[in-house]
């Protein structure tokens, strides 16, 4: 297996891209990054809340929504440095 180039440090690498992650410095393209990716994985309309989760009956649809859902959670939580970021973005 290959070793990857990227610190997990600063990077975030996963199945449908790599994202340089947020830092309180580079918003605008962590963003840009992010919509990219949720968009190849089709789930930027999850999040934008313009989809919403299917009615239980329909559940070949409801799975294919809840593990878009799912790849959006951990593309967001795992793209971001959460040590000591919170103090350095300003509002």
């Amino acid at each position: 297996m290959q070793k990857s180039k990227f610190s997990h440090d600063t990077w975030y690498q996963g199945k449908h891209g790599v994202i340089k992650k947020l830092d309180g410095s580079n918003y605008e393209e962590w963003m840009y990054n992010v919509k990219s990716t949720l968009k190849i994985a089709n789930a930027f309309e999850i999040v934008a809340g313009k989809e919403n989760e299917p009615p239980e009956e329909n559940t070949s649809t409801r799975e294919s929504y809840r593990k878009r859902q799912a790849t959006a959670a951990h593309v967001l939580t795992y793209s971001y440095m959460p040590v000591g970021i919170y103090g350095s973005i300003k509002t």
